[in-house]
């Protein structure tokens, strides 16, 4: 995906919200989803049902932002699982779901309890990595 021209330059992007959840991601309005058919990850850092524009940082990883405004209000996260994923330790241990032995499985009702409570981890970690990764 870095062969795709970027449209703008990224000095031109807006970064506060993504520095503002790094720094204190449990006053953010935030969601994870995760397409298995792509294998993508998205984190949205705001409830915004806006359209964005895609800025590729490298292959997989990718800033989504509000074109009007400059405002980077996601990330998304090509080949989640086949490439990124097995290049952070940390995030690898936020995904896995048996590592923890408190998320035991017994229904349907657990998947979703287990998720609740491990997207804030799963964000924080996919912002941190974003961050790193914009070149200055």
């Amino acid at each position: 995906m870095a062969a795709i021209p970027n449209l703008i330059d990224i000095k031109h992007l807006k970064l506060s919200i993504l520095n503002e959840f790094v720094t204190n991601p449990t006053t953010a309005a935030y969601s994870v989803d995760y397409d298995d058919d792509f294998d993508a990850l998205y984190v949205m850092l705001l409830d915004c049902q806006k359209e964005t524009v895609t800025y590729y940082i490298n292959d997989y990883l990718a800033l989504l932002f509000e074109p009007s405004t400059k405002d980077v209000v996601g990330i998304q996260i090509e080949s989640f699982r086949k490439s990124f994923l097995k290049q952070y330790s940390k995030l690898q241990k936020a995904w896995k779901v048996n590592e923890n032995k408190e998320n035991r499985i017994n229904d349907l009702g657990d998947i979703f309890l287990i998720r609740k409570k491990q997207e804030p981890a799963i964000a924080q970690e996919v912002a941190k990595i974003a961050e790193g990764l914009i070149p200055v």
